[in-house]
Formats: structure tokens, C-alpha cells, sequence
């Protein structure tokens, strides 16, 4: 039985700059969080001010959002957030650390927005009867594959072949 092959630098500079650049492609196309890092570390090979101006755009964008972010696209969500701030971290901390902290910082400000539009809005029951509705959304559809009735030898509750009729 062959041995499976292991993931090091030794073995990934053996497949060639042609193949790594073939699957590097690949996995952008797929992955929008690696396809970031990645345009990240070509700007990272312009200078610092080209990574600069990338993470720029996107804290503006997460500045200037308002929308809300539904559960299923959570994940999504946070996987961006997650290659912004290894883009900050990793790619303009190592060519420029102070312009890496102001973007730290900018991103740290822009967390009570990401909060607001990412959590349920609850109804409560002291809202007044005066005030408008507010939407109520819920974090995930409703599951309704539990069994109406625990158990057929209950006989307080019909069972699922009882006929009701």
C-alpha cells in the first residue's frame, strides 16, 4: 500500500510553480476567503500600500453595510471577516505595522455593526401597543421532524394510527 502523501514545503515545490498555480486557481474559484488572501499576498508583492488600499475597501464596506445576515449564510460571513483579518495580521502587519494597527483598529470599530447585523432582533413584551411591529426573524427555519407523540401505550393521547374521525 502507497504511502499518502504529506503536505510540506519539500513536497509542494516538487509539483512545480505551473500545478500550485493551477490549484491555487482552482481553490479561488471555489473559495471566495482564499481567493482574498490570495489577490491579498499579489498585492502584498506590489508594496504595502496596495494591501493597504485592498483592506481599505473592504472596511468601508463593512462600514457602509446595513443589511442583516441570514443563518445560512453566517458561515460565509465569517470566513470573510476571518481572511480580512488575516489580510491585516499577516499580509500589511509584516510590510507595514503601524498602517496594520490602523486598520486593526478600524476593523475592531466596525464590530458593533457586523453584531447588530448578524443577530436576531428579539420581540419583547414590553413594547407598547402604540409602537410599530418589530420584525421578528428567527436564526434557523423551524424543525418539525420530532414525533408528535412520544409514545403508542399512552392511553391519554391518541396514537398516530388512531383515526380521529
Amino acid at each position: 500500500m502507497a504511502r499518502r502523501a504529506t503536505l510540506t514545503n519539500e513536497a509542494l515545490a516538487a509539483l512545480g510553480a505551473e500545478k500550485l498555480a493551477r490549484l491555487v486557481l482552482d481553490e479561488a474559484g471555489r473559495n471566495a476567503p482564499f481567493k482574498k488572501l490570495v489577490t491579498a499576498a499579489l498585492a502584498g508583492a506590489k508594496g504595502p500600500n496596495a494591501v493597504a488600499a485592498i483592506i481599505d475597501r473592504r472596511l468601508a464596506g463593512l462600514e457602509r453595510s446595513r443589511g442583516f445576515i441570514d443563518w445560512e449564510k453566517r458561515k460565509t460571513f465569517a470566513a470573510d471577516l476571518r481572511a480580512t483579518l488575516a489580510t491585516i495580521t499577516d499580509e500589511l502587519g509584516q510590510a507595514d505595522p503601524a498602517a496594520a494597527v490602523d486598520r486593526l483598529v478600524r476593523f475592531l470599530i466596525c464590530a458593533d455593526g457586523v453584531f447588530a447585523a448578524s443577530t436576531i432582533p428579539r420581540v419583547t413584551s414590553r413594547t407598547s401597543s402604540t409602537s410599530p411591529p418589530t420584525p421578528f426573524r428567527t436564526s434557523r427555519p423551524r424543525c418539525h421532524t420530532r414525533k408528535r407523540f412520544a409514545s403508542s401505550s399512552d392511553s391519554s393521547r391518541p396514537s398516530a394510527t388512531t383515526n380521529m374521525g
